[in-house]
């Protein structure tokens, strides 16, 4: 699969007619693709209330649909769990880190509040 192309402020998937946003809602502060590393990186807001909301937001996001319309999280990890291992780390790059597939994505959290995406 070819990676996305950048056009202003918005990412092109490949075969794609429309142009994906970046996401700027209240669980993300950012989102953009790392062409060099083919992935996607998303910061996780400060107001963010759960590493869970922040991961559902991304993947809607990239594919360009509602996070309503993509299937639960809770299909492919524990929510809560997912959600406590990650609300009292430690911030830094030494802190915990989990990657898992999520619709077609290899999902890496880190304790920093950073999501890398990459299919």
């Amino acid at each position: 699969m070819s990676p996305p192309t950048k056009e202003g402020n918005d990412v092109m998937l490949p075969g794609s007619n429309s142009p994906i946003p970046i996401a700027h809602g209240p669980m993300l502060s950012s989102l953009d693709y790392d062409e060099v590393m083919g992935e996607y990186r998303a910061k996780v807001s400060v107001d963010c209330p759960s590493v869970t909301h922040a991961i559902a937001d991304s993947v809607a996001s990239i594919l360009g649909k509602d996070a309503c319309d993509i299937p639960p999280l809770a299909e492919t990890v524990d929510p809560d769990a997912l959600n406590q291992l990650f609300r009292d780390s430690p911030l830094g790059p030494q802190g915990r880190r989990l990657t898992f597939t999520y619709e077609a994505f290899e999902v890496t959290v880190s304790s920093n509040g950073t999501l890398r995406l990459r299919r």
